[in-house]
């Protein structure tokens, strides 16, 4: 999902429950979705985000 800021190594779920920021993704082209408690639907895009994402950058 994320990666380290310093040695880009993956990361996985911190909390699992919607509270940290470990599993901000970008949904559908929307940045900053949290994937652990986000409902699955069928067609959705899901992309790792790079680097700091603001609410209003457009991907």
């Amino acid at each position: 999902m994320r990666e380290s800021g310093h040695l880009h190594r993956p990361r996985g779920l911190f909390c699992n429950i919607g509270n940290c920021s470990s599993c901000l993704m970008v949904v559908n082209g929307e940045p900053n979705v949290r994937v652990c408690v986000e409902r699955l639907a069928e067609g959705m895009v899901v992309e790792t985000r790079r680097g700091r994402v603001n609410s209003s950058d457009t991907y």
